[in-house]
């Protein structure tokens, strides 16, 4: 599929509210502490129905579900995060017309996520997201949406796809050892073997900060380079910094980090990491964001 038309489907759609919308965050109570309490203090707080997913290890402090003993807590561990926490959450929010998927390193404007799926029925089955990027797996040509600023999967298409998820969760891997961390070239290789789903492209979804845009090129649904400034209504933006994300939740333009800045993200994330701070990064992090915006 390429830019879809919205309010396909035929039928009348309801008016869909953010309590319709079930989202999972993929993240590590042991290695990303930081990282997963800067999304819940900031763009999380907008989705009543939504987890942090995280690994073997839990953390009572953050809005997270634990998987269990058996899955990681590293990058590897993605994999099966993406695909048991979608089936976590269809167990927790039954009803969600929709699924959204991303990471910890993502900021999310739920409104703007709201409107955007506001325009197409959830009970066809659907893949939507941006950013898209393309593969050959097993001879054929795929076209994925960009698992870092999140995708959203309809309703009818995680029921549809649910029985299938066990089996993906370990013959990823052992089928596609070069991909076992894509994860969202395996959600979209699922959705294109199991259902004949295609990625519905749909604009605002940016695997890098804003100020990386335009002179970082991406492909819409059909394998068209786009390049081009940011949309209006962005829906997501990714590989953010924590201070980042509290300059976004504060309403604040993000531009790109000059010697100061970047020397407090390097820093930081070294101490985030090192020592494995539980909120320290955060604390400061809101603070110079509150300072940034009453200079602003």
């Amino acid at each position: 599929m390429g830019e879809a038309p919205l309010r396909k489907g035929g039928g009348e759609l309801k008016e869909l509210s953010i309590e319709d919308i079930a989202v999972g965050v993929f993240t590590s109570a042991l290695n990303l502490r930081e990282r997963a309490l800067s999304v819940q203090e900031t763009w999380l707080r907008d989705f009543p129905n939504a987890l942090l997913i995280g690994g073997w290890k839990s953390d009572p402090e953050l809005r997270m579900v634990s998987l269990g003993p058996n899955v990681g807590e590293d990058y590897a561990s993605a994999h099966e995060k993406q695909f048991l926490g979608l089936l976590e959450l269809r167990k927790r929010f039954p009803g969600a017309s929709w699924y959204f998927l991303t990471g910890c390193d993502a900021y999310v404007y739920a409104d703007n996520l709201r409107a955007l799926l506001a325009g197409f029925d959830p009970g066809m089955e659907l893949l939507i997201g941006g950013h898209c990027g393309q593969t050959a797996i097993d001879g054929e040509r795929l076209i994925f949406p960009a698992g870092g600023p999140g995708f959203a999967l309809s309703g009818a298409l995680v029921e549809a796809l649910a029985p299938a998820i066990p089996a993906i969760i370990g013959g990823w891997p052992a089928e596609h050892p070069e991909l076992a961390g894509a994860c969202d070239v395996a959600m979209a290789r699922l959705a294109k073997r199991e259902r004949g789903v295609a990625v519905t492209f749909a604009d605002g979804f940016y695997s890098c900060p804003p100020y990386r845009y335009p002179g970082n090129p991406y492909l819409d649904g059909i394998g068209n380079v786009i390049d081009r400034p940011v949309s209006a209504r962005p829906v997501a933006f990714h590989a953010l910094g924590i201070r980042e994300m509290y300059l976004l939740r504060r309403g604040r333009v993000l531009r790109a980090p000059g010697p100061i800045a970047r020397a407090y993200d390097i820093g930081f994330r070294f101490v985030a990491r090192r020592f494995r701070t539980k909120s320290l990064v955060n604390r400061i992090s809101r603070v110079l964001a509150n300072r940034s915006r009453a200079r602003g």
